[in-house]
């Protein structure tokens, strides 16, 4: 009897966990956005960061509106090369904090990429994030503070150029524009020049 009450216990435990934190019951792919792209010497191959947007249901017993499907947005990050999708589990990338700046690009003569999101917006200046990766690991983040936006337009908001932040020597080096001067990071030493 005390394993028939015991079992009984576990499955009404069971049902309230899962009404409270909801069955995975599918997933739908609503975009797929190339973020970057690196092409080889040769142009036959090349490499793309892809940003994938989609929902994912959840059945919920107790909810307010009662027993229901309900979706959730989600976002992930691969690196497509060739016909392989590797999936960027490590990159910090998330829509609640702010949105990639377009585009996401290749640091050359290596497998790193740059990436840009803005820490901190103001009419004049921003903060921005750069995060340096490859496909295994963050090599390094960096959050420069004042660079100077060469516009206050908001319909360009996701354009990378507009804040202050410019490349040379494929991309290799970053040259940040901030209200105390100029300030050049080196990728391949990660350091900061002297200037």
């Amino acid at each position: 009897m005390k394993k028939i009450i015991a079992l009984i216990g576990f499955i009404v435990l069971l049902i309230v966990i899962a009404g409270i934190i909801g069955i995975p019951v599918g997933q739908k792919i609503k975009s797929e956005e190339i973020l970057g792209e690196r092409i080889s010497q040769d142009s036959q191959t090349s490499e793309q960061i892809l940003q994938i947007k989609g929902l994912k249901y959840y059945y919920f017993l107790l909810s307010p509106d009662g027993p229901g499907t309900y979706g959730w947005s989600f976002y992930k990050f691969y690196l497509k090369k060739g016909g392989n999708k590797i999936h960027l589990s490590h990159i910090p990338f998330t829509p609640q904090k702010n949105d990639v700046l377009k585009p996401v690009l290749p640091v050359q003569e290596s497998k790193k990429w740059i990436a840009a999101m803005l820490y901190r917006i103001d009419r004049n200046d921003v903060d921005v994030e750069i995060t340096i990766f490859d496909e295994i690991k963050i090599c390094k983040t960096l959050i420069i503070k004042g660079c100077i936006r060469t516009t206050t337009s908001i319909d360009r908001w996701t354009d990378l150029f507009n804040y202050g932040i410019t490349f040379k020597d494929g991309n290799t080096k970053i040259i940040f524009h901030t209200i105390d001067g100029e300030r050049v990071f080196d990728i391949s030493k990660e350091i900061f020049e002297n200037k």
